[in-house]
């Protein structure tokens, strides 16, 4: 059995560059089922979807397409990732945990660091 379980976290999230990234790991999986099955006679093989309601709606519909799409294929982290970087616990100038994590500090703090983590990510492809 192989689940390409990302590809519906990905979904949930928005997170079009980790749908298509997670769809070709998936892709890639099924090749590697394929090697190993297709001389077999006792074996079937089945590939359905968990929920298949979400359409990214990757297609040749407008002008700027394919710049999108060569854009999601330059992605280096899922949005999941760049938010775990960016949004741990806050410390102050002294290296110390702030005592309120939710104070209109802590989240000024995360929001600096939010983009510095979107402009690393994005200078960094």
């Amino acid at each position: 059995m192989v689940e390409g379980g990302r590809v519906d976290h990905a979904g949930h999230a928005n997170d079009a560059a980790s749908i298509v990234h997670e769809q070709l790991a998936f892709d890639r999986a099924l090749g590697a089922v394929w090697e190993l099955t297709r001389d077999r006679s006792d074996t079937l093989v089945i590939v359905t979807s968990d929920h298949g309601n979400a359409n990214p709606a990757l297609s040749k519909g407008g002008s700027k397409t394919w710049q999108g799409i060569q854009l999601l294929n330059r992605a280096q982290h899922s949005f999941e990732w760049i938010f775990k970087q960016a949004m741990g616990d806050v410390k102050d100038d002294d290296g110390v945990p702030v005592v309120d994590q939710a104070s209109p500090e802590a989240t000024l703090k995360r929001c600096v660091r939010l983009a510095e983590v979107v402009k690393a990510t994005c200078t960094s492809s």
